[in-house]
């Protein structure tokens, strides 16, 4: 083989493993908790990594039911009139929130937003 053969697949194969490595790195630091927050102070935060079922009760009125799971949450049960916050569904990006307005609560997924898109 000559130098400039083996300089280039040199180079090709280092990007690749930086590539990979920068991937997996990324990845193990992103958000690992989301906050409940209730008539805007934070009650409780909630580990991602954590597979578990917390059920929030502040007063007699106000319950609400929240499954984390494989680094998703999600509202299984309210004490609110319309259940609008169990139906919508998972969250699981940095800045996504789930909001019961009737009971005041909030929950928000924290850390660094990935990037989805660039525009140039």
């Amino acid at each position: 083989m000559k130098w400039d053969t083996i300089i280039v697949v040199g180079s090709c194969v280092g990007c690749i493993v930086w590539m990979a490595v920068h991937t997996w790195y990324a990845q193990g630091h992103r958000a690992r908790y989301a906050t409940l927050m209730h008539n805007g102070v934070v009650e409780h935060k909630m580990l991602l990594a954590k597979n578990q079922q917390y059920v929030y009760a502040p007063d007699a009125t106000t319950r609400m039911t929240i499954n984390v799971e494989h680094n998703k949450v999600c509202i299984v049960e309210s004490s609110c009139p319309n259940k609008v916050c169990v139906h919508s569904g998972w969250i699981e990006m940095p800045g996504s929130t789930l909001v019961c307005v009737p009971n005041h609560v909030v929950i928000t997924i924290e850390g660094k937003q990935d990037v989805d898109a660039v525009t140039y």
